[in-house]
């Protein structure tokens, strides 16, 4: 039997051309604050593109983590945030999609605001924790 954690554990999730190093800094700050913190490498993004797997594999590397935190859990995936300054797609798209989650949080910044806005980041991620926590 799993022990069931008090505190709500961040689970990372990169998106495609990502693994989970793109998380260190949010983590790193996350870890002073008291939050564990866990980023999965998604079969998908495979750094060796020969090896990459699909949807159904990452479905399982995103469940199976949630299942051994034991306890309440708060999922971050990289490619749910609104990037304001991203030239690559236009915001108002971005907020579209982003409309789908029930909340939605902006940080102005580009499509790597855990790199560049690592302490606003890691600011949501503990605010997502203490609303959990307070639901527990």
């Amino acid at each position: 039997m799993k022990k069931q954690r008090t505190n709500p554990t961040v689970l990372l999730v990169h998106g495609a051309m990502y693994t989970p190093w793109i998380f260190d800094r949010p983590r790193e700050r996350l870890t002073v604050r008291g939050i564990g913190s866990h980023a999965v490498q998604l079969p998908s993004s495979n750094p060796d593109s020969g090896a990459a797997e699909g949807l159904t594999e990452d479905v399982t590397v995103v469940r199976d983590p949630i299942a051994d935190i034991g306890g309440p859990a708060v999922l971050a995936a990289h490619s749910y945030v609104v990037a304001t300054e991203d030239p690559a797609l236009p915001p108002a798209i971005q907020w579209q999609w982003a409309a789908r989650p029930g909340r939605t949080v902006g940080i102005p910044s580009g499509h790597s605001p855990h790199l560049s806005h690592a302490d606003d980041v890691a600011r949501v991620l503990a605010g997502a924790v203490a609303r959990t926590r307070t639901r527990s």
